[in-house]
C-alpha cells in the first residue's frame, strides 16, 4: 500500500466513481453545445470553442467501455492537459476535490495490461475508487 496525499478530482460516470490526478486538469466547465465533426471516430464527440480555442471533446465512456448516459444539468466538461494541447472529456458529474491516504495497486488478475488504464484504486472507508490517468487513456 502506498501512502500518498496528492489531490484528485473525483468524478461520476454512470454508477461508478473515478478519480483524476488534479495536476492533469486545466479547468472544469459547465456542459456547452458540442459541434459534431462528420466522419470522425465515435470516441470524438466534437469540438467546443473555449475563449477562442478549439478544444476536441472525447467520449470518456467509450474509452472505458461504459455506455453513455443521457446528459443532465450535472454534466461537466473537464479540460485536461494532454501532451502539448488540451482535450475535453464529458463526465456525468464532478463529485469533489479530495486527497486519498491509501492508494493500492489492483490485485494480480484485475490489472489492465494494455497500458491504457491506471492500475490503482483509492480505498476510502472500504469503498474502492478507480484512479485513472488521461495520459494513459487517450
Amino acid at each position: 500500500m502506498q501512502q500518498t496525499f496528492n489531490q484528485y478530482v473525483e468524478i461520476g460516470l454512470g454508477n461508478e466513481r473515478f478519480a483524476l490526478p488534479i495536476q492533469e486538469i486545466h479547468e472544469i466547465i459547465k456542459l456547452q453545445p458540442i459541434i459534431e465533426i462528420p466522419n470522425t471516430p465515435t470516441s470524438l464527440l466534437g469540438v467546443i470553442n473555449l475563449r477562442g480555442n478549439v478544444i476536441p471533446i472525447v467520449n470518456i465512456h467509450s474509452y472505458l467501455g461504459m455506455p453513455k448516459v443521457p446528459d443532465t444539468k450535472m454534466n461537466r466538461i473537464i479540460i485536461v492537459n494532454y501532451e502539448q494541447s488540451m482535450v475535453g472529456i464529458v463526465v456525468d458529474q464532478v463529485i469533489q476535490v479530495t486527497s486519498y491516504s491509501q492508494i493500492e495497486p489492483l490485485p494480480y488478475g484485475a490489472q489492465v495490461h494494455d497500458g491504457r488504464h491506471a492500475n490503482q484504486v483509492a480505498n476510502v472507508e472500504g469503498e474502492l475508487i478507480n484512479i485513472i490517468s488521461m495520459q494513459q487513456i487517450l
